[in-house]
């Protein structure tokens, strides 16, 4: 088995990146494993990076050879996400208010064990959803849910049958996040919403002013130094979506919890160059779908 494989850009398809070291550092990962800038529009990627049989092996469990140091432990993301139904209520009233009306079908790229599925519901929603992961497939049937066994980047559903396309986290994990929001663009329907939420990791205001200090933080080697493949940035994030077909694409900025005290000034500051340049450590895009439902 082949532990590594070297990949395309996904927005582009050009085959020629620069090494971004800054990112390799951060993440505390050797070579052949590397982060790299696509020379022709800017996605940063890991490439080379874990095999798609690696990844399968990771996935159910093991641990491919050369990867061995980053796989002391697996990131238990279902356990994160059951957390989280609060921040998931919240989410489901914001895209009420971008896409109202009655009869409303949502899909959940990525649900894990259906804590966005269930706000939805709540809402009164009809929601589906698609996991590559058996636990976390279990986890929502078990709740009811209607989550099928699937991968982003081949949507089990038939063209336009959904209103609003939803996705937390997910995106910068795939294999193919193009080929992933061409699909979303498939399966929603004319004037349909769609939301991508994914970490800005490495081309926001803040990773930005610890390059230029010198003072780039060194993550614990694990699975999470090799869990994110694609590291998007505004700008790349709305070319993902255009790249798709969508149109109305707007970019924005998402950050945690307000600091207090001294710390808040720095924030603030902070906050107010992200959004002269580069952005938050957190960005969503919208789009829409062109044409009338």
């Amino acid at each position: 088995m082949e532990t590594f494989e070297n990949v395309s850009c996904s927005l582009c398809g050009s085959s020629t990146s620069i090494p971004f070291s800054a990112g390799s550092i951060h993440l505390n990962i050797v070579t052949p494993l590397s982060v790299s800038r696509c020379a022709q529009c800017g996605l940063l990627f890991m490439n080379p990076r874990p095999s798609l049989a690696s990844r399968e092996l990771i996935f159910a469990g093991g641990k491919p050879i050369g990867l061995e140091p980053y796989l002391q432990s697996h990131a238990r993301y279902g356990s994160v996400t059951q957390s989280r139904l609060p921040f998931f209520r919240e989410r489901v009233k914001m895209l009420k208010r971008l896409k109202p009306g009655s009869n409303i079908s949502v899909l959940d790229i990525g649900a894990s064990s259906g804590e966005f599925l269930t706000a939805s519901i709540e809402m009164g929603w009809k929601a589906s959803g698609i996991e590559p992961s058996t636990a976390g497939v279990e986890a929502a049937q078990s709740k009811g849910l209607n989550v099928v066994q699937s991968t982003a980047e081949r949507l089990p559903f038939a063209d336009e049958q959904f209103d609003i396309i939803h996705s937390n986290h997910v995106f910068e994990h795939l294999a193919d996040p193009q080929l992933a929001a061409n699909e979303a663009f498939r399966v929603l329907k004319k004037g349909g919403l769609i939301l991508i939420e994914v970490p800005n990791q490495f081309d926001n205001i803040q990773f930005f002013r610890d390059r230029v200090f010198n003072r780039i933080a060194v993550r614990e080697r694990n699975i999470r130094s090799i869990h994110h493949l694609y590291f998007f940035s505004r700008r790349t994030l709305a070319k993902l979506l255009v790249n798709a077909g969508f149109e109305n694409v707007q970019i924005s900025d998402r950050y945690g919890r307000n600091r207090s005290g001294f710390a808040k000034l720095g924030s603030l500051l902070t906050r107010l160059a992200g959004k002269l340049y580069l952005g938050g450590p957190i960005i969503q895009g919208f789009g829409r779908k062109p044409g009338n439902s």
